[in-house]
């Protein structure tokens, strides 16, 4: 694929898609993404075979029999970026209080922060803004002040996905 047609097919695929990599999730501030043919057959330039993915991602597709690029190199230390972390624990962390609230309906909001972090190995600074979230006027879960402990339950008329 010629670059004109590789940067009208880039902008295509992200009107459709969105603009992250179809396998991580990664965006493209993080890392470059590039134009992936799922079927492996570069001159089948049909919409519905292109995705983007990250570099990383389409050299674990298709890894070269050269030395990976330098760009490519990970690190066996990198940490993952804050948005990463959110895309994989952010929904770990609405099941885990799904299922502490649906075996008792109502919950300490200190247990439900704590007892996240420690379950899904995170920061309880970040699993108390989840539950900001969670409990904001969009979100399933009421929190109530009862004495002096403020506690989790199920909003009232709450509609499931």
């Amino acid at each position: 694929m010629n670059g004109i047609t590789r940067k009208k097919k880039y902008v295509q695929i992200v009107h459709r898609d969105d603009e992250y990599c179809k396998c991580c999730g990664v965006l493209p501030r993080e890392r470059e993404l590039v134009i992936h043919h799922k079927d492996n057959n570069n001159f089948n330039n049909n919409l519905d075979n292109l995705v983007l993915l990250c570099r990383t991602c389409n050299y674990n597709i298709h890894p070269r029999l050269s030395e990976r690029p330098v760009d490519l190199r990970v690190s066996e230390n990198e940490i993952p970026s804050e948005i990463e972390v959110n895309r994989t624990m952010k929904p770990q962390f609405m099941r885990y209080v799904g299922h502490i609230l649906n075996e008792n309906t109502q919950e300490s909001e200190k247990e439900l922060v704590n007892g996240g972090a420690q379950h899904l190995g995170i920061s309880s600074v970040t699993t108390k803004r989840y539950m900001n979230e969670l409990c904001s006027k969009d979100g399933p879960y009421n929190r109530k002040t009862i004495g002096s402990s403020k506690v989790i339950t199920w909003k009232a008329n709450i509609e499931l996905i």
